[in-house]
């Protein structure tokens, strides 16, 4: 008579995490798994159609937001999310975690000469997403449409903030992230980066700084921000581990 029973959890959270230890073959007790949010961003300009972000850690270039993934970690990445905000370089200190992180081109908050900083901000999510380990595409060209979250009740300079959903609706109390189904696995050891592909169109107000009339310069300019969340496994990165998915 065979007495074993499979558990099935059921929460998603947790059937991930139990996922993952065993696809890998790793020990929990051994080591350190806990959740984390991956941020990387790049600064918007009408000049470039891509964006390639590093999954990398590095001190010496990282944006001061960044989370990024030490070479001694792994990674399992189980929600994808792309957002916008803004930044302020020309006041002491400079401005980078004095504002909102949109995920959607609200036009109520990129109002920029006559609407058109919304409207070229809207190449973003019109766009395709490449997460690459190496020379391997792990998500090919994924559209970035699915990623815009456009809220019941737009920006309304915090009068009438919008309620969040709740956890069941969108995840792990994670709104704004869509939940991918294989998990890509994030090595440390390895090249992990993303590249972000507009959508055609005009993109000559995508980077802020005009105020609404168009006849005049703001200091606030825009920034995209990729996120990924999921599982850490501290110390766990293997040199041999080409790529893997739960």
């Amino acid at each position: 008579m065979n007495n074993h029973q499979t558990v099935v959890s059921p929460e998603a959270a947790r059937a991930d995490y139990a996922r993952l230890y065993q696809t890998l073959g790793i020990d929990p007790k051994l080591h350190l798994i806990t959740p984390q949010t991956l941020r990387v961003e790049r600064a918007l300009s009408a000049s470039s159609n891509n964006y390639l972000f590093d999954f990398r850690e590095n001190s010496s270039s990282d944006r001061p937001l960044e989370n990024k993934l030490n070479q001694n970690d792994m990674f399992a990445m189980t929600h994808i999310a792309l957002g916008i905000t803004k930044q302020n370089e020309s006041t002491t200190p400079k401005q980078y975690g004095n504002f909102k992180t949109l995920h959607t081109p609200d036009p109520n908050y990129f109002v920029g000469n006559g609407g058109n900083e919304h409207r070229g901000l809207n190449t973003l999510y019109n766009g395709k997403i490449t997460i690459k380990t190496d020379n391997v595409d792990r998500l090919p060209e994924f559209p970035a449409s699915i990623l815009e979250y456009i809220p019941e009740r737009g920006y309304t300079k915090l009068a009438a903030p919008q309620t969040q959903d709740e956890w069941p609706q969108r995840g792990p109390g994670l709104h704004e992230f869509f939940k991918l189904v294989p998990q890509v696995i994030l090595n440390g050891q390895q090249n992990n980066s993303a590249n972000l592909t507009l959508g055609q169109g005009d993109i000559i107000n995508i980077a802020g700084g005009i105020n609404p009339a168009g006849d005049g310069i703001v200091p606030e300019t825009n920034v995209v921000v990729l996120l990924l969340h999921g599982f850490l496994i501290s110390n766990a990165a293997d040199p041999q581990l080409r790529w893997n998915i739960i």
